[in-house]
């Protein structure tokens, strides 16, 4: 009896050993699916046989990244081989791979011809295939399939925004839904050469957007969207959107300006595909004197120069001309200098600031009203309100080009009846001319003397 025992404790400590050379399974990971039912308390040792058996039997699992693969493009496969005997020699899809690598890419097929010519047609899976041999030249085989699906549409209504470092493209799918995301694709304009590749993964929800680096230069791009990353490795089985047009903003180019007695010139090249507006400003050199303003805008396709006029400038002045491209951040610009020449002898200086200065005040604001002293102001107005009695500045208003204001004090104080207030209203040109006006606020007594007497009932006599 003490044989028999000992027998069966160095018998279980040989199952014991066998399933430990053969790789058991982890207490808290599920048993394959083929594998031998075998409880831990069973004590046949038909049953432990069999598992030994099925764990040393060498086996292969593959497994797929991505669950639907666009047609022709990429899916990662991997594998798990158990049992046998290293080292083990490992083909997939026919090639030899490396058993320790991660995985290896395979390309989910193109459209056949028959898939192509029927748009509405089911696409097959594809079914990728493996062979892996052990040391003993023992041999196995396995196949996964992964389903297809076709390009998802091609993006549409592209735009862009040009910035003086990068170029932001934007877009609109078919189904965002579907698209995991983006790829931007963009070359030289004047060139046949090679794309350059950007992906796009972190999108707005549903205008899309991609901001990137490229050269100077114009460009040519478009956009394709992706259910997975992999796939812009192979562009040519996406569905491309239309190409735009497109140039990275740089600082105005070849800027020239000339003078008369009154007027300054100023051209430089146009940019016809940066979406920023070129600004170019006239100053003093002492940068006391006011200055004047103009914005231009860049229109697409349109090669050339800009040129711009200021007139009614004073004579025998040296002034700084500076053209600035905006941008979201620090703006470059681009400066020169130039001085108009003296007067002639019968020049006639233009008057300079506002005219036919006028006002009128109700009990709840002042309105007033002026005229520009020229035909075109590319300066701004200031409207100063002032307390005619204490001198003290009650409001203080930039008024742009416009050529009247309505208003009160500051934070909305109101005006009091029947005292007076200076208004004076400043052209930021040079010179800074200046014209002022006052006006007194009615009071109540004022307003009712304006009304018109009420007229009493009419009753005919008779005779």
């Amino acid at each position: 009896m003490r044989l028999a025992a000992m027998a069966l404790i160095v018998l279980f400590a040989l199952f014991a050993a066998l399933l430990g050379t053969a790789g058991p399974a982890q207490a808290d990971e599920p048993p394959a699916p083929d594998e031998p039912p075998v409880q831990r308390w069973s004590a046949d040792p038909r049953l432990w046989l069999a598992l030994i058996e099925w764990r040393q039997r060498l086996r292969l699992e593959l497994t797929s990244s991505r669950e639907l693969c666009t047609a022709g493009t990429l899916t990662e496969v991997s594998w798990a081989i158990a049992g046998g005997k290293p080292p083990y020699m490992l083909s997939v899809e026919g090639s030899p791979v490396d058993v320790s690598a991660d995985n290896v890419r395979i390309n989910c097929g193109a459209l056949s011809e028959a898939e192509a010519a029927d748009e509405a047609a089911a696409l097959a899976a594809k079914r990728v295939t493996a062979v892996v041999t052990d040391a003993r030249g023992v041999r196995r085989e396995a196949a996964i399939d992964v389903a297809r699906a076709r390009a998802l549409p091609a993006p549409f209504d592209l735009g862009y925004g040009s910035h003086l470092q990068t170029v932001t493209i934007s877009w609109s799918e078919v189904d965002p839904s579907l698209s995991s995301a983006g790829v931007v694709r963009y070359r030289s304009a004047d060139s046949s050469g090679p794309w350059s590749y950007s992906v796009v993964v972190d999108r707005q929800r549903y205008r899309r957007a991609h901001t990137f680096e490229t050269p100077t230069g114009e460009h040519m791009a478009s956009v394709a969207a992706v259910r997975h990353v992999l796939e812009a490795e192979t562009p040519e089985a996406l569905n491309w959107s239309e190409e735009i047009r497109f140039a990275r903003t740089v600082a105005p180019q070849n800027l020239i300006a000339t003078a008369t007695h009154d007027t300054v010139t100023v051209a430089w090249d146009k940019q016809p595909y940066t979406t920023q507006m070129p600004s170019v400003r006239l100053t003093t050199t002492s940068n006391r004197d006011g200055s004047l303003s103009e914005r231009v805008f860049e229109e697409e396709g349109e090669y050339g120069r800009h040129e711009v006029v200021f007139k009614h400038v004073p004579p025998d002045t040296e002034y700084v001309i500076t053209i600035v491209m905006s941008d979201f951040g620090t703006p470059v610009g681009t400066s020169t200098t130039v001085r108009t020449l003296a007067a002639p002898a019968s020049w006639v200086p233009p008057p300079r600031g506002p005219q036919n200065l006028r006002a009128t005040a109700t009990r709840d604001n002042i309105t007033v009203t002026w005229e520009h002293p020229y035909d075109t102001v590319r300066a701004p107005y200031i409207v100063e309100l002032i307390d005619e009695h204490s001198g003290a500045l009650l409001n203080h208003t930039w008024v742009s080009t416009q050529t009247s204001w309505t208003g009160r004090a500051l934070n909305g104080a109101a005006l009091r009846p029947g005292k007076q207030y200076r208004i004076r209203v400043k052209l930021t040109t040079f010179t800074l001319p200046t014209v002022e006006v006052v006006v007194r606020v009615p009071t109540a007594q004022d307003e009712d003397a304006d009304q018109e007497l009420p007229r009493l009932p009419f009753f005919p006599i008779q005779p």
